[in-house]
This record gives structure tokens, sequence and C-alpha cells, in this order.
């Protein structure tokens, strides 16, 4: 089976060419590379975090047949936001420096 992510940028959910559009409109946006490459990976561990909730966890519906909408995923996901916003200040904070 063919690897789904990228050697190169060290991904697991991400394909090199998608990391690679994605640092160019990073670059074209001003971004550095090390925050470029902090979103890069940020942005793979929310896709794997998708990826395992919608493989262990069966699409639950409520008493009248919508979707139940995974409060669980929605915070883990904000979590990792907050974790690159973190991140990034800590990062500019050390350029400054």
């Amino acid at each position: 089976m063919k690897p789904l992510g990228s050697l190169l940028f060290e991904t697991t959910e991400m394909k090199a060419d998608e990391c690679v559009l994605y640092a160019k409109v990073c670059k074209k946006n001003g971004m550095t590379p090390e925050e470029t490459l902090l979103e890069i990976h940020a942005i793979d561990e929310m896709l794997i975090l998708i990826k395992i909730e919608s493989l262990s966890m069966a699409m639950s519906r409520t008493p009248t047949g919508r979707l139940r909408r995974n409060h669980l995923l929605s915070d883990q996901i904000e979590r990792r936001v907050q974790i690159l916003i973190d991140d990034e200040k800590l990062l500019k904070q050390t350029i400054s420096c």
C-alpha cells in the first residue's frame, strides 16, 4: 500500500504536492518557513484526528434521525488550533530576541 503522507515534510495525511502548494501560498502571504512548517504539521494532525474519529465512531443519530455532532472532535480540533497559535507566538518571540 502506497503511503499517504510525505517523507519530505514528515506528514501522515498531507501529500508532498499538497504541502508544496500550501508552502507557496504561505510564502506569498509573507510567512516564514518555520511558521509554514508549524501550520503544515498542525493541519496534518487535525486531518489525522478527523480520520480517527470517522473510523472509530459510527455516525450516531439523534432520536429524530439527524446526525449527532461530535463535540469531542470539535474540542480536540480547537485544542490543536490553540497549540498552533501558542507555537506561532513562541516562534515570533524567539525570532525577535
